[in-house]
């Protein structure tokens, strides 16, 4: 032995995301909210479109509590869902999604 000491740091997955709702809409924009996560690095936002879940938006920091969609076709109803990551070095640990919120942009 060289009488260097190891530690092994585990860092535990984020709580998940609570709150997810809509915060506003207009003819071609939602308004997401949601309540701010203390134990989170950041968010990961994800639509439903063309048959499967796609990320639109990757938040850093966890101060932020809502994001505006935009470029949406008035009128048509959309679904999304969120989770936190939290980083291991150059690894994300990602929580469990929230539930589907579904928002539909004004006529």
């Amino acid at each position: 032995m060289t009488g260097i000491e190891y530690k092994l740091i585990t860092v535990t997955a984020p709580t998940a995301v609570e709150g997810l709702s809509l915060g506003g809409r207009s003819g071609n924009a939602l308004r997401l909210n949601w309540t701010k996560n203390t134990s989170a690095d950041g968010y990961i936002i994800e639509m439903y479109k063309g048959g499967k879940w796609t990320r639109i938006a990757r938040i850093a920091g966890n101060a932020t509590t809502t994001y505006r969609v935009t470029g949406l076709a008035a009128g048509t109803a959309y679904k999304f869902r969120m989770k936190a990551y939290k980083m291991d070095g150059t690894k994300a640990i990602y929580s469990s999604y929230t539930n589907t919120l579904a928002a539909r942009t004004n006529p």
